[in-house]
């Protein structure tokens, strides 16, 4: 029970996921956000870590060699793309998830972002304070009977479906993981979305087909009154054709909560663009869904340990069981 260690990468856990380490006898050791990689393996190394809980960071071949007590490694959430799936299936360390712990965050988020962009409530907000009356020259639009398009029809997708449910927004699912069978709003050709949506909202995983998803050609497609977000991963998007886009009003705008690096430059394009609303990668930010995901996080990490019943549908490399 004791001596056991695990590496956090990124701030501290909600208390009650603390708490429940402390009462199992582990040792938790946070490395600040954003550390480099190869520190963070030192530092897996140097302690002996039996397990690691990846918020941010890279978690690379060496950072998983690094221990050879490592047993597993868990996400603080749902995205791997900063984790090396083939270096810990090949040691037969299970790489584990929390899903369904930040599905009402993130798709709150994204409903956010779609009202103040199609409401354009920042900018009035802002040429107000500089004294600019609009009262009667804005025409606002309502996103009542509009094309709601979403690409990744997984449970954040969904969950955003069901928020809009009062605005009887017409839905166009794209998921090639997907058979349509009894989902009739999926379709089969994403052309079809990215022409028909008044909104786009990305909740796909980013893979090696998934990466700069979103380019010019794509952008072209859509309808310049059009609303892109992204709640997702970052480099689903290229983000120069995105500013390019915005610049010659190819689409009305985009709300983003994570980029292709984190933090952006301070000198990307983006930053040029109008009618652009920015988050710092905060959507699955909420008190709730932090503890829900610590919870689940050290959940796993014990079940691991504790030779426990292991959640199947936690685990993304299944093939170590």
């Amino acid at each position: 029970m004791s001596n056991r260690k695990v590496i956090i990468t990124g701030h501290a856990l909600a208390d009650e996921a603390a708490s429940l380490l402390r009462e199992n006898g582990v040792e938790a050791i946070l490395i600040p956000p954003y550390t480099a990689s190869n520190e963070i393996s030192a530092i897996v190394g140097r302690e002996e870590a039996d397990a690691i809980l990846v918020r941010m960071g890279d978690i690379t071949s060496s950072v998983i060699d690094a221990s050879p007590k490592l047993k597993v490694i868990t996400k603080h959430g749902v995205g791997v793309n900063n984790i090396d799936i083939n270096a810990a299936t090949k040691r037969k360390i299970p790489v584990m998830i929390t899903p369904g712990a930040n599905t009402r965050s993130v798709a709150e988020h994204a409903l956010a972002m779609i009202l103040l962009l199609t409401k354009r409530l920042i900018t009035l907000d802002f040429n107000l304070r500089q004294g600019k009356w609009e009262k009667t020259t804005f025409k606002g639009t309502e996103l009542t009977g509009k094309s709601l398009g979403i690409i990744g029809y997984g449970s954040i997708g969904r969950e955003l479906v069901e928020l809009v449910q009062p605005f009887r927004m017409k839905i166009y699912a794209y998921d090639p993981a997907l058979k349509k069978g009894d989902i009739p709003e999926l379709v089969d050709d994403i052309q079809l979305l990215y022409q028909n949506s008044d909104v786009i909202s990305l909740h796909c995983p980013l893979t090696n087909s998934t990466r700069g998803l979103i380019g010019k050609k794509q952008l072209k497609s859509m309808k310049s009154s059009a609303v892109l977000i992204n709640t997702a991963r970052g480099g689903l998007i290229k983000e120069d054709d995105l500013a390019w886009a915005l610049e010659n009003g190819e689409i009305a705008g985009a709300g983003l909560d994570s980029f292709e690096v984190e933090p952006p430059p301070i000198n990307t394009p983006l930053w040029n663009a109008p009618n652009l609303l920015v988050t710092p990668h905060v959507g699955a930010v909420t008190k709730e869904s932090l503890r829900n995901m610590g919870m689940q996080a050290v959940a796993n990490i014990l079940s691991v340990f504790d030779s426990r019943t292991i959640d199947k549908s936690c685990v993304v490399n299944r093939e170590v069981l």
